[in-house]
């Protein structure tokens, strides 16, 4: 009897001992591209800003180049602080 109480106690504390599992928690939403763009953006690619391409420059470039600017190229430093789904919402946004 001794040893069953010890066992089920030991259960007991192991199962409250486990975190919330990964899949409980609600993943960041994914930022709008129309907005993110304005917001993060526009005010240099769409004000004229020295070496910024304009939206017309940015939607001929192809989706990997750009991606390739924000991740290793001259964009990095402004990239820098943006998700990984943020770099890429910006894909969608020209």
């Amino acid at each position: 009897m001794k040893h069953s109480i010890f066992l089920a106690a030991a259960a007991l504390t192991a199962v409250l001992a486990v975190p919330e599992p990964l899949f409980a928690q609600t993943p960041a939403a994914a930022p709008n591209p129309a907005e993110f763009y304005s917001r993060a953006c526009a005010s240099c690619h769409d004000g004229g800003a020295d070496r910024a391409p304009n939206r017309d420059a940015l939607a001929g470039m192809t989706p990997e180049r750009v991606l390739r600017a924000l991740e290793s190229g001259p964009m990095i430093a402004m990239a820098v602080g943006r998700s990984s789904a943020e770099r890429r919402c910006v894909l969608c946004s020209a």
